[in-house]
């Protein structure tokens, strides 16, 4: 997912965010059974899958916490 992805995430509701993490685990399901078939040879589909449900279920918990961004400042990730 890219960066551009990830701060639309941040646009979107609660509730589209969670049809859409049902959807994404409706894929990694998918691609785990053609993995095991032998139609997929790229195994690194589902982690990439797995860690772009993760960014998107981040953000929907963000959202109904009423966090305003899901994405850290880069001013506070400076300590000195």
């Amino acid at each position: 997912m890219k960066k551009q992805d990830i701060t639309k995430l941040n646009n979107r509701s609660a509730a589209e965010l969670q049809k859409e993490a049902g959807e994404m685990r409706e894929k990694i399901w998918q691609v785990r059974r053609e993995v095991a078939g032998g139609k997929i040879k790229n195994v690194k589909a589902r982690l990439t899958l797995r860690r772009d449900l993760a960014r998107i279920l981040t953000a929907a918990n963000s959202k109904s916490q009423g966090e305003l961004s899901v994405l850290p400042s880069r001013a506070a990730k400076k300590v000195k």
